[in-house]
């Protein structure tokens, strides 16, 4: 009996790690997904454009270096990016610039949801073929957005760039850069209009893929364990 319980112990150990593990690898905000997934969100923040380009703008962006450190500090300050070292993108501006077209600075592999858990698109092409399945609808604590829901993009719905960007967001006093709409459906979402360079948008943050352990790890260690002891207990 002494050794039946020293075994079941040990089970109860190794069954606690294992889905300690299974909780790491998941690592994401959704819970009941079942496929990879990555999150979009558009800031709580509305941001300008600057000629500077670098780490630690709060308020405004001068190119993908301070957009995307924006959208990564801005998920941090949710908790989404919890060990995060406070430099390193993690989180990208689906932005375009005249050079580099949104699908290409954000490269999905996965399906897209909002932070609700709602479907957007099932995977990049999906993304890019002119209408999202449900809006982005949510910042980055997943308070829905029904105000002031302009987004800086610079991308028409095929997600390469459009005309105006305002210069790769490097010049305020240049005519217009697009914006989405977080609240749309349509090709809007991304390719609403045009505002002046030197007003403000929010923009649109999105997550690293999320890998979604098996399911059946889990149940499948257990019940070999199981059998294990079993078959110790017919020869004590």
């Amino acid at each position: 009996m002494t050794r039946l319980l020293h075994s079941l112990a040990l089970l109860l150990a190794a069954v606690l790690l294992v889905a300690a593990a299974d909780r790491v690898a998941r690592a994401g905000p959704l819970e009941d997904v079942d496929n990879p997934y990555h999150v979009i969100f558009a800031t709580s923040v509305e941001v300008g454009v600057s000629v500077n380009d670098s780490i630690g703008q709060l308020n405004d962006i001068g190119g993908f270096t301070s957009a995307d450190w924006l959208c990564t500090f801005r998920a941090y300050s949710a908790g989404l990016v919890p060990d995060w070292d406070g430099v390193t993108p993690v989180y990208r501006a689906l932005l375009s610039t005249d050079d580099v077209d949104a699908r290409d600075h954000v490269a999905i592999a996965g399906e897209v949801r909002n932070l609700h858990g709602d479907l957007l698109a099932d995977d990049a092409a999906d993304l890019w073929d002119g209408s999202l399945d449900n809006p982005v609808g949510y910042d980055e604590f997943a308070t829905a957005i029904t105000s002031d829901t302009e987004v800086w993009t610079g991308t028409g719905d095929n997600g390469t760039a459009s005309s105006d960007t305002c210069d790769s967001w490097t010049n305020p006093a240049a005519a217009f850069g697009t914006f989405g709409s977080m609240d749309q459906t349509s090709k809007n979402w991304v390719a609403d209009g045009d505002l002046g360079c030197n007003e403000t948008a929010r923009l649109y943050a999105v997550s690293p893929l999320y890998e979604v352990p098996e399911p059946a790890s889990l149940a499948l260690f257990t019940l070999s364990a199981l059998l294990i002891i079993a078959r110790r207990r017919r020869h004590e």
